[in-house]
């Protein structure tokens, strides 16, 4: 009979474990919905991906639209682009109405009027997302036609530049109408810069931000605590509703 060592068994038993381990990711990857072309409509609870850089031209119907909750929608680093972006054009890349605990994270969005639309809902994230020439606004939470807002919601770690143009570098929002981010919710640690608009205009919170080249850094109603916040090159660093300031830089406005 052929004997054994404990260090064979030993060995076994991880191999059976990584075996069985790896089972359960492959099958829990594969329970992720898959993005591979546009429009789309998330109806579902569940998270879906974008496998590959996509590519969208509809002025009037959003690229991906969400009716459900309990949504994450994780672009894996790649991007949707709406490079024919023009002043004519109505269309979000991500809208969702309505809808609580929905989540978009990881990537990039080039042109459309608004990058993320999200209004009456609850629980909404946008986190680690790149936001460029969007011609009205690059994320916009809560303060739907019916005044509703969307509590208990974040933008962190997101990049926004050039809204209020258009793609091919023409300007479409006038002076002051474009807003980087603006919403019911708190922002946090995101990069705005380089249009003539309000970088950050939140109904919470807005603390670790770097601003640079816009024309206000931070306008809030009807209070919004400011913390830590580094501001460049902007004509008006702080307006409206902002009421307490705590820390940060103020440089070189214009």
């Amino acid at each position: 009979m052929r004997s054994y060592t404990a260090s064979m068994i030993a060995s076994f038993r991880i191999f059976v474990f990584l075996g069985a381990l790896a089972l359960i990711t492959s099958t829990l990857k594969a329970s992720d919905v898959h993005i591979r072309s546009l429009p789309y409509l998330i109806k579902q609870p569940g998270t879906y991906v974008l496998d590959l850089n996509l590519s969208y031209n509809s002025e009037t119907v959003d690229a991906i639209q969400i009716t459900a909750s309990n949504v994450r929608l994780d672009f894996q680093n790649h991007s949707i682009s709406y490079l024919g972006t023009n002043a004519n054009t109505v269309s979000a890349c991500v809208e969702s109405f309505g809808n609580s605990n929905v989540k978009i994270v990881h990537g990039s969005i080039v042109g459309f009027m608004l990058g993320v639309y999200a209004g009456k809902g609850a629980n909404i994230l946008v986190d680690d997302m790149n936001f460029h020439y969007q011609t009205m606004c690059g994320v916009y939470i809560g303060q739907d036609p019916e005044g509703s807002e969307s509590p208990n919601s974040s933008v962190r770690g997101c990049v926004v530049t050039h809204t209020g143009y258009a793609p091919n570098g023409e300007v479409v929002s006038l002076t002051g109408d474009a807003v980087g981010l603006y919403g019911e919710w708190t922002a946090t640690s995101n990069s705005v810069s380089s249009f003539p608009g309000i970088a950050v205009w939140p109904m919470r919170a807005a603390d670790n931000n770097v601003i640079k080249n816009c024309e206000v850094g931070v306008q809030g109603e009807p209070t919004v605590i400011a913390e830590g916040n580094t501001i460049k090159a902007t004509e008006f660093p702080y307006a409206g509703g902002v009421t307490v300031v705590r820390g940060g830089t103020v440089a070189a406005t214009h």
